[in-house]
């Protein structure tokens, strides 16, 4: 880019300049999206690339330094959160197979027990937040 200023021509070096802040833009992104995804996490916004993503960057710090006990318990919470996402998974495929077929009755007793799991497992995931975020 500093090369084509040089050459007096501006266009292209406008545009080569453009891109070189987006690609670094881009660069602190993927750098800081770690540190950023923990407040994704604890809303129900999170998704399950937005999950394996804070697990692998969890995974990356700890193996710097094992004895990152905050960070351990973080990752444990991301395996808590992991798990409900597929256990969703698995609830809409009961409902889908009651819904092809209402007869069938592991279908829907499947469904009604995961259900009630899920339920479960939602609110021991809110108190477990709820009393790590007081401590």
């Amino acid at each position: 880019a500093r090369e084509v200023f040089r050459l007096n021509d501006l266009p292209r070096a406008l545009n080569l300049f453009k891109a070189v802040r987006s690609y670094k833009k881009e660069l602190s992104r993927q750098r800081f999206s770690g540190f950023y995804l923990r407040f994704l996490l604890y809303s129900d916004w999170a998704d399950e690339k937005t999950v394996v993503d804070r697990i692998r960057f969890l995974k990356e710090k700890i193996a710097i330094n094992r004895n990152y006990v905050d960070l351990r318990q973080e990752l444990a919470y991301c395996h808590l959160q992991q798990a409900r996402l597929n256990w969703k998974k698995a609830i809409d495929q009961f409902r889908e197979a009651y819904e092809m077929n209402p007869r069938l009755s592991k279908a829907e007793k499947g469904l009604e027990r995961a259900e009630e799991f899920a339920e479960t497992m939602k609110e021991v995931v809110a108190e477990i937040v709820k009393t790590g975020q007081s401590e």
